[in-house]
């Protein structure tokens, strides 16, 4: 237990300014992805209505389609009244009045149950905002056929637009972070503790070269440095995610309201703002927009440790990864640069294309790999430098 305290204390005060650097992002991301929200909440309204909009176009469409079958009947009638007199007349217009009266009695479900006169005029009504605002529809859909007084859809089904207005629209934080584990996340937990693991593990120094190596304690077992820098390490993981979910609670419940922890949807749009689109909760986009960073963070301190082991002078390890740094930053995205797919704000604002061509899951894999390697690495290497010093 000593040792553990020891091996905490010192993991500590060697990397918590890592963990505050870790802050940076995390505030840039979360700002950024609120100005988002907040510069395009009214732009997001409109589209999110989109499906009861295309929904809507079927019945329009046929509202067209019966004021142009009423107004050829209108035209007969005319001519049929001047024939046949008022009686002929007065039968006709009962016609019409039935066809275009949408009562409650008229229009029945496949559950032969009537449909609400408030839906219908809300329908009537979604229809007169798209007249007045221009909306065109690209993909028609029929919600209601008023051809022979009947109508396909039940009720659960003509009430799906306001599922789609209300809770569909926020992802509940407890049950987000319940299915991030759920569906397969939990690799990235384990590839977190994979890249802390073989991190700091290479942490260690020696005194006479002041180079980073591994295991260089004496008196202590390999399998308990092991057990215990794993330990640590898994603790260390754990503390990190219930830090990094608190915020998006914190950040839900002010743009959702007291009381009510969800996230609203941010809604990416891929070719035209109408045709199609997918969506992405507000707290995931954070968590991968912070785990992207993160994954370049880790890249960046492992090649840092790459680097020295042929860097004896620890100086000279941070001066190159700085200078890696100011290139990546100075010079224009490039071939040349260094930094050109990793840089921050491609990150931040990349994750946008990300989730529309599922290229997530890839990259972060191929990373994984990298990074599993590079760890390996460094573990083998300090190893086998162990082991011939001792044979020597």
């Amino acid at each position: 237990m000593t040792y553990f305290k020891w091996e905490a204390r010192k993991l500590w005060k060697k990397n918590k300014i890592l963990l505050f650097l870790l802050i940076g992002p995390l505030i840039v991301c979360t700002l950024y992805t609120c100005n988002y929200f907040l510069a395009k909440t009214e732009l997001e309204q409109m589209k999110q209505s989109v499906k009861e909009d295309i929904a809507f176009s079927g019945q329009l469409k046929e509202t067209m389609e019966q004021n142009i079958f009423l107004e050829r009947n209108k035209q007969k009638l005319e001519r049929l009244t001047a024939e046949s007199g008022e009686i002929l007349l007065k039968s006709q217009k009962e016609m019409i009045e039935d066809m275009t009266y949408f009562d409650s009695a008229k229009m029945i479900g496949e559950n032969q149950q009537p449909i609400s006169q408030s839906v219908l005029d809300l329908n009537l009504a979604e229809i007169d905002y798209m007249k007045q605002n221009n909306i065109q529809p690209q993909k028609p859909l029929t919600l209601l056929l008023p051809k022979d007084y009947q109508t396909n859809f039940t009720h659960e089904e003509l009430d799906s637009y306001n599922y789609l207005n209300g809770e569909r629209r926020n992802a509940n934080g407890l049950l987000f972070i319940y299915n991030f584990f759920k569906q397969g996340y939990s690799t990235y937990f384990i590839a977190l503790c994979i890249l802390l693991f073989g991190s700091f593990f290479c942490s260690e120094k020696t005194t006479k070269h002041n180079h980073l190596s591994l295991l260089k304690l004496e008196g202590i077992s390999l399998s308990k440095i092991l057990f215990t820098k794993s330990a640590i390490i898994f603790c260390y993981v754990c503390l990190f995610i219930v830090a990094l979910f608190l915020p998006m609670l914190l950040l839900s419940i002010v743009l959702s309201g007291l009381g009510q922890a969800s996230y609203p949807i941010l809604y990416y749009f891929t070719t035209d703002l109408i045709k199609e689109y997918t969506w992405i909760t507000l707290a995931q986009y954070i968590f991968e927009a912070i785990t992207l960073m993160l994954f370049v963070s880790f890249f960046f301190i492992e090649l840092l440790m790459l680097v020295s082991f042929f860097v004896k002078n620890e100086i000279y390890v941070w001066l190159a990864g700085g200078l890696f740094l100011i290139i990546g930053v100075l010079i224009p995205p490039s071939s040349f640069n260094p930094l050109s797919y990793i840089r921050v704000d491609e990150i931040i604002s990349g994750e946008i294309n990300l989730n529309q061509h599922n290229d997530f899951f890839s990259f972060t894999k191929s990373m994984l790999v990298l990074f599993a390697g590079l760890s390996i690495v460094f573990i083998l290497k300090t190893i086998t430098g162990k082991v011939m010093a001792k044979i020597k």
